[in-house]
């Protein structure tokens, strides 16, 4: 079960699943594909095999946070293109947020390019390897979320058929537990009611959160 309370900037979403130089060493098709979005450091070998024992580790349930995820022209150009969209308020006893429309089918290069990276093999494979999750379905839904003031999303399972994974994407400045947009994570009972908090994640820029979702 986990909440968020405002203010926070992301894009949320839920995932169901350009080139070096060197000619010395073969080169790693997947960071071939994907160093394009995301920082080198998260997609090499070594640091899958510690992202797999850290996903695996992490409570109350699986998951992981890694900072300084995007690079940092990419994500420049995602906080520009969200700035121009509209968001619509939506409430309910569960949340109040603001959010902008399905954009999987965007006709906004960016948003396009950014879809295409998220739903490619080469990012459902790094999944794959450090959840330990097999059989991916390459689908992925695409939103983006604004917490405005007094905000909240109040604790809930994330649960959907076929479901298995859930993501956050901090495109927003970095805020401290004060300032508001904590994620908070909470241990359930057998009903799956909350229990209690076990763990924080404070807002920080360029940071992906990614989680099972059972």
């Amino acid at each position: 079960m986990h909440r968020i309370t405002a203010p926070s900037k992301t894009i949320s979403a839920t995932l169901i699943y350009h080139k070096t130089h060197s000619t010395a060493m073969k080169q790693n098709p997947r960071l071939e594909a994907l160093k394009g979005w995301i920082q080198e450091q998260h997609i090499d070998d070594k640091a899958i095999r510690k992202y797999t024992r850290e996903f695996q580790q992490n409570k109350p349930f699986p998951h992981l946070l890694l900072k300084n995820f995007l690079q940092p022209k990419q994500l420049q150009f995602l906080r520009n293109a969200f700035e121009k969209q509209e968001f619509e308020t939506k409430e309910s006893d569960l949340f109040y947020l603001q959010q902008t429309k399905d954009l999987r089918n965007s006709t906004t290069f960016v948003f396009s390019s950014f879809y295409t990276m998220l739903n490619s093999s080469y990012l459902q494979k790094w999944l794959q390897e450090i959840t330990g999750m097999q059989k991916l379905k390459s689908t992925v839904d695409l939103a983006g979320q604004n917490f405005p003031k007094h905000g909240y999303l109040l604790p809930h399972d994330d649960y959907l058929d076929h479901r298995k994974i859930a993501y956050i994407l901090y495109l927003g400045s970095t805020l401290t537990a004060k300032e508001g947009g904590t994620l908070e994570f909470f241990s359930a009972d057998k009903e799956n009611n909350p229990l209690k908090i076990v763990k924080t994640y404070p807002p920080q820029e360029n940071s992906f959160m990614f989680f099972s979702v059972s």
